[in-house]
């Protein structure tokens, strides 16, 4: 379920109350306490909240579905969002580094840190993440990362599984890894059924060592647009104004990074020092906006330098 906080700031003000909307694919629910507002309200004077969390398949489809992607959160056991999976049999080992990493990555933005994958045999020795949002089967998703060997011929494999680890796709032919310098590396997935709930799996395979470092995933080809269905419960409710980048998660928020093509936007922290590509930047805001003439409210981040704010 998604959840749109519909908001009525000036009565909010006075009689502290929210109004909440809940959307998701079968029904919307807008409950109200009429005594606390009167029986003169109208839909218009309501707007709606919208984070620029949103992402993969939740309000908004075609953005980024990869958390942490440089692995800065794995010295945090609270925010860590990866995964590791090495093969005993064959003496896998995982390790995070906090400096160092690709310097020319896919996306051209890059932040210190990388894992390093190794093992003496095939196998599979893996770092893995839930991904953000659903997984459609026979859809086409681009993985992109940056690696360079170590030691020996190592290759690497990518898939969607389930929550027990467990394929749901036939695994794409593996990748070799060259050494010498960081090397960016795409794969196509094609999932072969649903899931509301997924991992990517990112595996050395055989023997010797790589590094890994910035790994994005999207929907190939697909831009960040609003959910049909989610616009059309937008419309219904009629409401007038559309806030964004949210509220708390708007703290930290960096709106620079939320600007350009989303392959080569930077990362910016939720409320809690997560961190995240924002794929509901400011344009695709302010687009849908325009739009669907909507008033946009932008919150402020009044907690870093004015240079994040404005």
């Amino acid at each position: 379920m998604v959840e749109l906080r519909i908001i009525f700031a000036a009565i909010t003000c006075i009689f502290s109350y929210s109004v909440i909307a809940g959307i998701n694919d079968d029904v919307v629910e807008l409950k109200l306490d009429l005594k606390k507002v009167g029986d003169s309200y109208r839909s218009t004077q309501f707007g709606i909240n919208t984070r620029w969390l949103d992402s993969g398949d939740g309000m908004v489809v075609g953005g980024e579905m990869i958390r942490d992607r440089s692995f800065r959160n794995q010295k945090n056991k609270t925010l860590k969002v990866w995964f590791e999976s090495p093969e005993r049999s064959t003496g896998g080992k995982l390790k995070y580094h906090e400096k160092g990493g690709a310097t020319d990555a896919w996306g051209g933005r890059t932040y210190p840190g990388y894992y390093r994958l190794s093992q003496k045999g095939s196998g599979f020795t893996c770092i893995s993440q839930q991904v953000i949002g659903r997984v459609r089967k026979g859809a086409e998703y681009q993985l992109n990362l940056s690696a360079v060997a170590e030691n020996g011929e190592p290759a690497l494999g990518v898939f969607f599984a389930n929550m027990k680890f467990l394929p749901i796709e036939e695994i794409e032919a593996f990748k070799q890894v060259a050494s010498g310098r960081w090397s960016n590396y795409s794969f196509t997935l094609k999932p072969r059924e649903d899931a509301n709930s997924a991992l990517i799996r990112i595996c050395l395979v055989n023997s010797g060592s790589l590094k890994v470092d910035e790994v994005r995933l999207s929907l190939a080809g697909q831009q960040p647009t609003v959910l049909p269905s989610i616009d059309q419960r937008i419309q219904e409710l009629g409401a007038s104004s559309l806030r964004w980048p949210s509220g708390s998660d708007a703290d930290h928020f960096d709106w620079r990074n939320s600007v350009g093509p989303v392959r080569s936007r930077g990362e910016s922290p939720n409320a809690f020092g997560a961190y995240q590509t924002p794929s509901w930047g400011l344009h695709e805001f302010l687009d849908y906006c325009e739009r669907r003439k909507l008033e946009p409210l932008i919150t402020v981040n009044v907690v870093d330098t004015p240079h994040e704010g404005v």
